[in-house]
């Protein structure tokens, strides 16, 4: 064979192999490796249900008042020279809080008291004349009028001594000294607030359409950014004997205990008026509820098989922090599909990847906490 032919031959005999090789690494590729297989359970989050004690009820705005409340303010006029109490101070009734100059009123006091002990004597004496035919009624009745109109005069003056030591009219928490010591007072001049805050009332507004749940007694829970998630609990103990005929409103006034006088008098506060008995009810989040033409559903979980069952559910109630209420198809404990449910059906397997819990309702709790304060 010639030189030549053998380099034809020898270069046909490797694109031979070649072609080969390239024909294998395809059927290889295609044909030859085993495809993964692709896991398609689906993932899921659930939640067990709890029991949640519910009592139907409203939300409303409100405004805390004092139960009474009062500027302090002389009736007379005058200098002040003594002052007895400090901003801020908390007082009971009759507590003095400021007195003004009394030697004028005082030494006028003592005056008429000696007129008066004068008429007195006057008077017995002509009354035992008379009662001897030695004096005429006349003059009898002219003594005895001296005698009352001195006495007047003491009581009179008796009463401005008084008005001039300025005195708490109830027991209760003062606010901020207007007055200094050596100040004149005109009469009716601002000295100090004082509010009597234990217990403190809420006034609020409710639609006419509640009429008929309102009553003296029922439950009310005071809330606020104002006092962070304290909150406190109160009583209905009167309402308007009228609806207001523009806003078709009434209004209502609950007393609330205030032990600490934390609550103060023109605080916005945000109100939940209960009415009728507490019910205990299964609790779920929101997430988990589905709704088609046949009604409202859950998919409750077999946590053995972990397989998913589809539940018709009766809803009670949405409430807040995106929680639902189910009055029928559920018990306390099962645990319900909150994400990943839209991809599942009845008997379905799953992968469960945690369960979350549903934080317990402290807002009665923290109420009675509050309440015992």
């Amino acid at each position: 064979m010639s030189m030549s032919k053998w380099k034809k031959y020898l270069a046909g005999m490797i694109a031979c192999v070649i072609v080969f090789f390239v024909i294998y690494l395809i059927w290889h590729h295609l044909f030859g490796r085993k495809k993964p297989k692709i896991d398609l359970t689906p993932h899921v989050v659930a939640t067990k249900s709890v029991t949640k004690n519910y009592q139907e009820h409203i939300e409303v705005t409100g405004s805390l008042r004092a139960n009474e409340g009062t500027m302090i303010s002389p009736d007379l006029a005058g200098r002040v020279v003594k002052v007895y109490f400090k901003s801020g101070q908390s007082v009971k009734k009759g507590d003095p809080l400021v007195q003004i100059y009394p030697n004028t009123v005082q030494a006028q006091l003592e005056q008429a008291q000696a007129q008066y002990i004068r008429s007195v004597l006057d008077y017995q004496r002509f009354l035992k004349l008379y009662q001897t035919k030695f004096a005429s009624k006349m003059e009898l009745d002219r003594y005895q009028a001296t005698m009352k109109n001195n006495k007047g005069l003491v009581d009179q003056y008796n009463s401005e001594l008084n008005q001039l030591l300025i005195k708490a009219p109830f027991t209760g928490k003062l606010g901020i000294r207007l007055i200094d010591l050596g100040n004149y007072l005109s009469q009716g001049q601002s000295i100090v607030s004082l509010q009597a805050l234990n217990p403190i009332y809420v006034d609020f507004s409710v639609s006419q359409r509640y009429l008929t749940y309102i009553a003296l007694g029922n439950k009310v829970i005071l809330s606020s950014e104002a006092f962070g998630k304290t909150t406190y609990v109160g009583k209905v103990f009167a309402f308007n004997s009228m609806v207001d005929k523009d806003s078709r409103m009434l209004d209502i006034r609950a007393s609330v205990k205030n032990p600490k006088d934390k609550l103060l008098p023109g605080t916005f506060v945000m109100v939940s008026l209960y009415f009728g008995q507490p019910e205990n009810y299964v609790e779920v989040p929101q997430t988990a509820i589905i709704y088609d033409t046949q009604g409202t559903y859950v998919y409750v979980l077999d946590t053995k098989t972990n397989t998913v069952k589809k539940v018709y559910v009766t809803e009670k109630k949405k409430i807040k922090n995106n929680m639902d209420l189910i009055e029928k198809g559920l018990k306390v404990g099962d645990v319900v599909i909150t994400k990943g449910q839209l991809k599942l059906e009845d008997g379905m397997k799953v992968y469960l990847d945690k369960i979350d819990t549903i934080d317990a309702d402290q807002d009665v709790i923290k109420a009675i906490e509050s309440q015992n304060e």
